[in-house]
């Protein structure tokens, strides 16, 4: 699948998305497609009515699972305007996997200047792959140096002694 029909059918996601929890009762749901890596939860509101009943938790798990399905990071901005406080829907956030950015956003990627953002499994584990790959080869120079400088030792040449 070409770049281009892969934006297109993750658009059709996101609307099938919205279109699934406007049907059981949200009032309003507002996902934002922004970069081919990166959505935006923009607004989710749920009648009081409905609060309570897990409809949150089963939206965002199908949120969650269509950003994993592509790679896609999530970006929000909690927000206390719709009735829920600050604190719940933080702790709410981060039950789903969303940290704090803390990133300086020194680029002027729109992706972080969110304040919260749930990163892609699939960036997770290329980050996990990257850091243990870097650490193996780290612990492979340093152990080569050493071998390397024993051997020079042997001979007479003690390589902390030069300049």
């Amino acid at each position: 699948m070409d770049r281009v029909q892969n934006m297109q059918t993750i658009e059709k996601e996101i609307l099938n998305l919205r279109a699934k929890y406007l049907s059981k009762g949200f009032e309003e749901v507002w996902i934002g497609f922004l970069q081919e890596d990166f959505i935006s939860l923009d607004k989710v509101l749920i009648p009081e009515r409905l609060r309570g009943e897990g409809l949150g938790t089963e939206f965002m798990t199908d949120l969650i699972d269509l950003a994993d399905k592509y790679s896609l990071t999530i970006g929000l901005y909690p927000t206390a305007e719709y009735g829920a406080t600050l604190s719940r829907l933080i702790y709410f956030y981060k039950r789903f996997g969303f940290i704090k950015n803390t990133y300086p956003n020194k680029d002027r990627n729109l992706k972080y200047s969110y304040p919260m953002l749930r990163i892609a499994k699939s960036e997770k584990f290329i980050k996990k792959e990257y850091s243990e790959l870097v650490g193996k080869l780290l612990l492979e120079a340093f152990s080569y140096a050493n071998v390397k400088s024993s051997n020079l030792k042997r001979i007479g040449y003690d390589p902390s002694e030069s300049v």
